[in-house]
């Protein structure tokens, strides 16, 4: 697993801050958590642009992880900002081991990506953490990051090669963030 700079990881918790006095502690999708705590976190990634609540997009992609990450309690929405970090962390190691990352789905023009906290291995729907709504033009990807109750953050665009799948992309995105 790849460690974060604590200049890493400050960046984040400037830019991913979710709702306040969130306690979550980790645990393993073996089961149901205790005491509403945090499990896992899923990823999904859909094509098309998302312009309101039910709205059906195509499903390209759908990574669900166990937090591996030991979470402190916070009231400053460190909930989100773990999600995310576990995140990360997670696409960077399975980046190192394979190119591109498995599942592989080619981009396409509009992607909109959600992140989900999970509070059981069962859990169907899950906590919104965050929202990407990615745009490709030519060889180059942009994005808006939203978290609930914060300012929407322009994510400054990316290169991107030809066999990049999806997870390569927003792999490339959230580092770009975080450097």
């Amino acid at each position: 697993m790849t460690d974060f700079s604590d200049r890493e990881v400050a960046i984040v918790r400037r830019h991913i801050v979710s709702r306040k006095g969130a306690s979550t502690r980790s645990s393993r999708l073996d089961g149901d958590s205790l005491d509403g705590a945090t499990t896992a976190w899923r990823l999904r990634v859909y094509e098309g642009e998302y312009w309101k609540h039910g709205e059906v997009l195509l499903l390209m992609e759908e990574v669900t992880r166990d937090l591996s990450m030991e979470l402190g309690e916070s009231d400053s929405g460190a909930e989100a900002q773990e999600c995310m970090l576990a995140l990360v962390t997670d696409l960077r190691a399975r980046s190192n081991r394979r190119y591109p990352i498995a599942p592989f789905a080619e981009t396409s023009t509009f992607l909109t990506v959600f992140v989900e906290l999970l509070r059981s291995a069962g859990d169907v729907v899950g906590q919104p953490v965050a929202r990407l709504d990615m745009v490709r033009e030519k060889n180059r990807f942009s994005a808006g990051l939203l978290v609930a109750g914060q300012p929407r953050i322009d994510v400054e665009a990316v290169d991107f090669e030809a066999s990049d799948g999806v997870l390569d992309v927003l792999l490339k995105m959230l580092s770009h963030m975080l450097s």
